[in-house]
């Protein structure tokens, strides 16, 4: 994302802050950061194509 997120807003954006994210996008979807990261992966693996 190109917004850094809450808790660093106002900082310059780094990928380590996707963890933040990734727990919003959890929150509202409302499922657990490990399911949402459970998908991401997938979907990042169909993408690469990655066994």
């Amino acid at each position: 994302p190109y917004l850094t997120p809450v808790p660093y807003r106002g900082k310059k954006n780094e990928p380590g802050y996707t963890r933040y994210t990734l727990e919003y996008l959890a929150q509202i979807r409302g499922i657990t950061n490990e399911k949402l990261s459970a998908i991401s992966y997938q979907n990042t693996k169909k993408i690469l194509r990655i066994k």
